[in-house]
């Protein structure tokens, strides 16, 4: 079966239709070997992908293989895109945050009153001094 049966071509993001990783990315096997297959339509289309560099997506569709949404780039290239579009996880969905949103709010409300101490706030909500000045400042939680 060939690549381009297991497209599904339009005019913007070209869908992948074979096997999907986990994350989304397409994958076919080549001489033995699983291969990203937006990297492999890049190369075969546009040119070859230097060692150490990624074949990213501007459109961020993990299952899109058109090259012309792909961009050359180091990893630090990719995290900046993904941060400049607002990709990047923040608060409660990253698995490690102990506060929420309605805590921090909580927590900034209370401490511009007055009269409770960034202990007393670390001790109640179960996290360090230092975070909760933090995220009282906006130094975290800034999207709050």
């Amino acid at each position: 079966m060939s690549l381009i049966s297991r497209i599904e071509l339009s005019d913007g993001c070209w869908r992948w239709l074979g096997k999907l990783s986990e994350l989304g990315y397409g994958f076919v096997e080549m001489k033995r070997q699983q291969k990203l297959v937006h990297r492999v339509i890049y190369e075969l289309i546009i040119k070859p992908i230097p060692a150490g560099l990624f074949c990213c997506h501007s459109c961020d569709n993990p299952s899109c293989v058109n090259p012309f949404h792909m961009f050359i780039g180091t990893h630090q290239d990719n995290m900046e895109d993904m941060c400049k579009k607002g990709r990047n996880v923040k608060g409660e969905r990253q698995g490690h945050s102990k506060l929420t949103v309605a805590t921090v709010v909580e927590m900034r409300r209370e401490y511009a009153q007055g009269g409770v101490r960034l202990v007393d706030l670390a001790r109640r909500f179960g996290v360090s001094i230092a975070a909760v000045s933090y995220a009282i400042r906006g130094d975290t939680w800034k999207f709050v």
